[in-house]
Order: C-alpha cells, then structure tokens, then sequence
C-alpha cells in the first residue's frame, strides 16, 4: 500500500484540507522510464514549470539511504550536476538544516544556485522517513558572480519501507523557478534528465559505499510539517 499522510503545509491556512490540493493538481504523465526508474511531470498550478518525480526500488533499508541524504557535502558525488552543497545554518538539529547549492546548466545558459531549508522526518508505524526542501531568503548564502540564484526551489525526497522488509521505494519530487530568462520547454526537460540521473546515480552510489551508520535520532512527522503524498 502507498502511503498517504496528511498534514499541513508551513504556509497554507489549517482549513485547506488535503483532498482540495488534490483536486487542484494535475495527472502524473510518465516522461521517461528505463532501468527500473520512472520519471513524471505534471503542470503545476501557476508556474509554467511542471513538478517532475522520479521514482524507484532498492534493495536497500531506508536506514541505508538516508545517511547519503544527510551528507550534505557528499551529495556533489551524485546528485546530478551538483557542482557545490554546503551547510549554510541549523535550526534545532542536524536534522534541520539551512543548505546552499549550486546546479550546472549547459552552456550557454548561467548556472543556478539556491539556499534551501532541508528537514528530515520519520514516518508513521516505522515505514521509513521524507526530507522536505524548501527554498529560503535566509540566511541567503554565498552570492557568485554570473551564477543565478533561483526564485523558488521545493521538493521532498520519501524513503518509504517495501513490505516484509524487502527493500525501499524511493521518491524524489521537485518543483522550480530557476529565475532568468530561460524556457519552460528547457526547464522541464533538463529537470527530467537531472532527477532520472540522480537516482540511477544514488543507486549506484549505494553499491559502491558500505552501509553507513545513521548516528542522528529523526524526529517524528508533526501536525504543522508539510504533506506527504505518493504515489
């Protein structure tokens, strides 16, 4: 069974209930599919950029995966295009952390870098655990000459846990405005490509790194935590 958490978004008023977000949002197309990993799109309400999923099975425990999450500096080793990841601020935990990053855009476009928060959490009845990412104005990061901060950035990666303990389904969704003056045609596309190989690069990343400890104890999700959803 997928599951199917309700909660609130930080910033959408307690009476907007979960199934009017979902009467407000489009159908998932499947964009491209290879190597047991899926990518959708879908239109997204007010943006011309579509929110782009990418979805797959591991033979790994979500105690595996979530480690390399939570490696901020090692995520330029593979998440795609990553050309810097940094840890900007904390809130109240190593769990709850201000990060800035910076993305590679082909030529001859600038790249893109974004200051986001990133807090982790863990699902109800043990079934794994969701990092949310959303973009910050502070602490606003590094600014770099003819690199282009993005307008918004949101995602949230879900580790969910297979039945009878047989492995992960993994879920990473985005959502962006990358600011400038580039086409929502590109935009889309290249999301597409970047998040079809940030998880075949996870995958392979995970055969190449022995398990890794999870040190840091993951707050349960609360009542004013953003929604999780999956499918």
């Amino acid at each position: 069974m997928s599951l199917k958490i309700v909660t609130l978004f930080f910033v959408i008023p307690i009476q907007l209930t979960f199934s009017a977000i979902a009467l407000a949002q489009a159908e998932w197309k499947l964009s491209k599919e290879s190597d047991g990993i899926q990518v959708f799109a879908r239109d997204k309400q007010n943006s011309s950029f579509s929110q782009i999923k990418a979805v797959s099975s591991f033979k790994a425990e979500p105690e595996a995966i979530l480690p390399l999450l939570l490696d901020v500096e090692g995520q330029k080793t593979w998440v795609a295009e990553c050309k810097a990841s940094s840890v900007v601020g904390q809130k109240s935990s190593p769990t709850d952390l201000f990060v800035y990053n910076q993305i590679a855009i082909p030529w001859p476009f600038e790249d893109r870098d974004t200051v986001f928060r990133s807090k982790v959490r863990k699902l109800p009845e043990n079934k794994g655990f969701v990092v949310f990412l959303r973009s910050v104005v502070e602490p606003a990061g590094p600014l770099v000459k003819s690199i282009v901060r993005m307008k918004s950035f949101e995602g949230q990666w879900v580790l969910e846990r297979l039945p009878g303990k047989s492995g992960t389904r993994v879920e990473f969704r985005i959502h962006l405005d990358p600011g400038g003056n580039l086409s929502s045609v590109f935009v889309n596309k290249t999301a597409s490509q970047l998040q079809f190989k940030t998880l075949s690069n996870l995958k392979e990343r995970l055969n190449e790194t022995s398990t890794l400890p999870l040190l840091v104890e993951i707050p349960d999700l609360g009542p004013i935590d953003p929604t999780v959803e999956t499918p």
